[in-house]
């Protein structure tokens, strides 16, 4: 780890010392902000998968926050509660609920952190309207001790057998776990198996969508493979009102990409390279990239060396809430690199659109294409060769027949709701893995290095970030490399 590198590391040691400090004093609201940056940096940067200094803490934590826990309960069969700290359709809450709802299970929402959220995406009326759930609301307004406590009085009252964690990488959620009865099953659904998040050790099982982060439950995060529980899910389509694209589209082959900005820089600029290799080799092609911010800025400035033609078919258009209009009025999807989308690729082939996604070689095993797609058959789509990338997209760009069929074979791998369904039921039921879990093989010190690369580039700001939480401690004239020799003495 080189010196930049170790900078961030010991000031995000220091914080955590300062973390355990507050805890052991009873400063624990300090505490707990302690933990909730620490969260932060780790989410971003992922050097590491697993603090095990944080989950004790969280631990200890709750305990001197809600002790005594009260009377365990018994729990009632056919009953979960279900935990969620987004409140959003392009996350998994419908897909597990919806599930939970086959299954026979009577189901009590809670949503913690609520703030009024946009319409488009907020779950919470559909909730309600679904027979067997009872929605309970937890205002971010409210104290985080007391949003503790209405969380564990439901919980309690409701007497699920079994709790799903559908939350970010820290939540007040992960404070009020060690109060629920040990004899109710808690599942951890994994939404950012490439990230760092806080590991309960109340966690009977954890729920990974794909292969590369069953394989790091396993080898960072400290779960045996038999509380490892693979299963792949569906996209939820939103039916809505096509807002259209720009004139100079028509007649043209639309390549529809689009991301955040970090999932498309690497060193070599190799998806901004191939966007304008598609344009530069297809002048049938306009491209449509969808995003906002410092992405749509640095993809414009991406394509301005490559001329006048180039940047005439590459088109912005913003962040679209019509999403699965855009996938079907396209022709076919371009996949971020290094890392894609999975939902993305989802909606694509929802769509029966075909799919060119390109991966370097050292980060291929991060597949979010193959490994969240290929549930009914197997079909090859991604590639570790430009060239042949490239020849693809010529094939499907000439080829309309050829086009049509690649998008319909990769639509029929795509799992099913009512696959899902019944996936998801019979795995909480058995808690037995019922698809594939063989580890993969993965470099790790690649993709730290890559994190890292980011947060050179200014992406995360996590050295910037510390520094500033530093100043506001006894530190406030050292500079941060007088501060990180100190912790290096102190500390290392």
């Amino acid at each position: 780890m080189n010196y930049y590198n170790k900078e961030i590391v010991f000031g995000y040691n220091f914080l955590k010392k300062k973390a355990i400090d507050c805890c052991h004093n009873g400063n624990i609201e300090e505490a707990i902000s302690c933990v909730e940056k620490l969260s932060v940096v780790a989410n971003q940067l992922n050097w590491t998968y697993h603090d095990e200094d944080l989950s004790c803490l969280v631990d200890e934590l709750s305990r001197k926050l809600f002790l005594p826990f009260g009377d365990e309960y018994l729990p009632i069969k056919k009953r979960a509660v279900f935990y969620d700290q987004y409140g959003k359709s392009f996350i998994l809450a419908l897909q597990y609920i919806d599930a939970l709802i086959h299954a026979g299970y009577e189901i009590l929402y809670i949503l913690s952190d609520y703030v009024e959220a946009d319409p488009s995406t907020f779950i919470i009326d559909e909730l309600r309207a679904k027979s067997g759930v009872t929605v309970v609301l937890i205002p971010l307004s409210k104290p985080f001790k007391e949003r503790g406590e209405e969380i564990i009085r439901q919980t309690r009252e409701f007497a699920p057998e079994k709790l799903f964690l559908h939350v970010k990488m820290f939540s007040v959620f992960n404070l009020v776990l060690p109060a629920i009865s040990p004899k109710c099953v808690k599942y951890y659904i994994d939404l950012q198996d490439h990230a760092m998040w806080i590991k309960n050790h109340q966690i009977d099982y954890v729920i990974p969508y794909r292969l590369f982060g069953a394989t790091i439950e396993m080898e960072k995060r400290g779960f045996a493979k038999e509380q490892v529980l693979h299963i792949p899910y569906y996209p939820i389509i939103r039916e809505s009102s096509f807002k259209g694209f720009p004139q100079s589209v028509a007649g043209k082959i639309i390549i529809f990409t689009g991301g955040e900005l970090y999932k498309t820089m690497d060193k070599n600029n190799t998806y901004w390279r191939i966007v304008a290799q598609l344009l530069v080799e297809n002048p049938s092609v306009v491209v449509l990239y969808a995003m906002k911010g410092k992405a749509a800025v640095f993809g414009k400035q991406a394509m301005e060396q490559y001329g006048k033609s180039v940047m005439e078919r590459f088109i912005q258009i913003g962040f679209r809430s019509d999403i699965n209009e855009v996938f079907r009025h396209c022709d076919i999807y371009l996949g971020t690199s290094p890392m894609s989308g999975g939902l993305m690729c989802q909606y694509a082939a929802y769509n029966a659109k075909p799919i060119l996604q390109y991966y370097d070689p050292q980060m291929a095993v991060n597949n979010e294409t193959e490994q969240v797609l290929n549930y009914n058959g197997k079909t090859s789509i991604s590639f570790t060769d430009e060239h042949e990338l490239l020849q693809e997209a010529k094939r499907l760009v000439d080829d309309e027949t050829y086009r049509k069929d690649r998008g319909k074979a990769i639509q029929k791998c795509l799992i099913t709701k009512s696959q899902f369904d019944e996936l998801c039921a019979k795995t909480i039921e058995t808690n037995l893995n019922c698809c594939p879990l063989e580890p993969l093989h993965i470099d790790y010190q690649v993709f730290e290095d890559w994190w890292f690369y980011l947060e050179r580039c200014g992406i995360s700001k996590c050295r910037e970030y510390l520094l500033s939480l530093l100043k506001k401690d006894k530190y406030k004239v050292m500079p941060l490399s007088a501060v990180v020799q100190w912790l290096n003495l102190k500390f290392a």
